[in-house]
């Protein structure tokens, strides 16, 4: 989990940003809810939670790329 690595700034670069550690960190704390509820969709319709898990993985991608602000 991203808040483990940032627990006392222990596993991040000297020159990590603040508030952008914190950003990347509220961005993924509700992952692990969604995936949960994901799966209990697939015992009502299997593509349904098929569909959640590529809209949650496709956030997760487009929020890393777009909103990050370096261009690596």
């Amino acid at each position: 989990m991203p808040r483990d690595a940032a627990r006392g700034r222990r596993l991040l670069a000297a020159e990590a940003d603040a508030r952008e550690v914190s950003g990347i960190t509220r961005s993924y704390w509700p992952g692990a809810f969604i995936y949960g509820a994901a799966t209990l969709v697939a015992l009502w319709s299997p593509v349904a939670s098929v569909i959640v898990y590529a809209l949650i993985a496709l956030f997760y991608v487009l929020s890393s790329s777009l909103w990050s602000g370096s261009a690596s």
